[in-house]
C-alpha cells in the first residue's frame, strides 16, 4: 500500500511575502555595505567610499585644483582616476568577484558582480577619456530650431583601447 500525502501546500499571505522581500533587502545592503568597507581597508582610499551608505553606481573622477578657474571642477586627473579603479579590480579579483568593463556611453565603468544570483553589482566610473580617444570622423548639420540656426558639429569616433587594470594594479606598491 502506498502512503499519500496529507500535507497541503498553503500559499503564502503578504505579510510573508513582504518579510521576504525585507530579508532580500537586507541581504543586499548588508553585501554592499561589506564590500565598501572591506574595500576602503584594503586600499585605505577615501576615494572609494560611495556618498550614499549603500552605493552601487560611483564616480571615482579625481581633480586637481585649477589655480586659474576658482569655482570650476578642477583638472581632470587621469593618472590618479585610473589607479582607483586598478585597485578595485585588484582587490575584487583577489577575493575571487567577476569584473567587468564597459566602454559604452560617456563612461568607462567597471562592474564589480557581488553575486550574481541575488543581481548585486557595484560599478566605478569615470569619463571615457580616461581610457578612450576621440577622434573626429567628419561633420554634420543639426537642424533649426525655433529661434536657432543651423548649426554644424562634429562626428565623433571613440578609439578605445583594451585597458589592464589588474595590470596597472600590480604595478602600484599599495594593496
Amino acid at each position: 500500500m502506498t502512503e499519500v500525502s496529507t500535507e497541503v501546500e498553503v500559499e503564502p499571505t503578504e505579510l510573508e511575502r513582504y518579510f521576504d522581500r525585507i530579508r532580500k533587502s537586507e541581504k543586499r545592503f548588508a553585501t554592499i555595505v561589506n564590500w565598501h568597507t572591506n574595500l576602503h581597508v584594503a586600499t585605505g582610499e577615501d576615494e572609494l567610499l560611495p556618498y550614499s551608505v549603500d552605493g552601487t553606481y560611483n564616480n571615482v573622477s579625481q581633480f586637481d585644483e585649477n589655480p586659474e578657474e576658482k569655482y570650476s571642477q578642477g583638472i581632470f586627473n587621469e593618472e590618479r582616476t585610473l589607479n582607483l579603479l586598478a585597485k578595485v579590480v585588484k582587490y575584487a579579483r583577489s577575493m575571487g568577484y567577476d569584473v567587468e568593463k564597459d566602454y559604452q556611453y560617456d563612461n568607462f565603468t567597471v562592474k564589480v558582480w557581488l553575486d550574481r544570483e541575488a543581481w548585486i553589482t557595484v560599478e566605478y566610473y569615470t569619463k571615457r577619456e580616461a581610457v578612450c580617444e576621440a577622434k573626429v570622423v567628419g561633420q554634420k548639420v543639426v537642424p533649426a530650431k525655433p529661434a536657432e540656426p543651423p548649426k554644424v558639429v562634429d562626428v565623433i569616433e571613440w578609439e578605445c583601447s583594451k585597458l589592464s587594470l589588474l595590470g596597472l594594479a600590480n604595478q602600484l606598491d599599495e594593496i
